[in-house]
């Protein structure tokens, strides 16, 4: 059987002058280190789920930045996210949070995003609200269906689709979550 990938897409999450204020400070206030492995190149910010671990001076040049990350953490949101994904409870105690920079020639390939005991993984999108995203300027989610096959032994194994059942396109103030499913894919081109 096919099997869907489990997500959800919130437009105009949060209070688009708190975002246009968050993307302000990491613009100004933020540095990006370029990163390359075999399925990525891209440029990303240090781990800001731990900002608190920063100076005083520091943490007032980020007061949006800092309460745009306490509401995606709180308890309210995670139990929200938890029920609309069907991902079981979310924690708060193992959390990440990254800013990831794609400019021309950047990429993430086809992934399943299991990573510890990961149970939801989300892109918050800032690009400009001035300026609309482009379908050209690509930075789509690709999901990507997989199927559950089963070996001559007898064991099963799950195989993404070489094409994309669903794309999602880059929009200011938008969420786009999915519950961690080992062996189904995605990417952004």
């Amino acid at each position: 059987y096919l099997h869907r990938y489990k997500h959800g897409v919130i437009p105009d999450l949060l209070n688009a002058d708190l975002l246009r204020n968050v993307r302000e400070e990491i613009l100004e206030n933020l540095h990006f280190t370029p990163k390359e492995t075999d399925i990525y190149k891209i440029h990303q910010s240090g781990d800001l789920a731990n900002l608190d671990g920063l100076d005083d001076s520091s943490l007032a040049r980020l007061p949006s930045l800092l309460a745009l990350r306490d509401a995606l953490y709180s308890a309210t949101f995670r139990q929200y996210i938890s029920t609309v994904a069907d991902a079981g409870p979310l924690s708060g105690k193992k959390t990440d949070m990254a800013i990831n920079v794609y400019t021309p020639g950047c990429h993430l390939l086809c992934h399943d995003d299991v990573i510890g005991s990961r149970r939801v993984s989300y892109i918050l999108y800032l690009t400009d609200p001035e300026h609309p995203w482009k379908a050209e300027w690509g930075g789509a989610l690709r999901l990507y269906p997989t199927e559950r096959m089963k070996a001559k032994d007898g064991t099963t194994a799950i195989i993404p689709s070489a094409e994309f059942s669903k794309v999602i396109p880059p929009a200011f103030n938008q969420l786009s979550f999915f519950a961690i499913q080992p062996g189904d894919r995605k990417s952004v081109v």
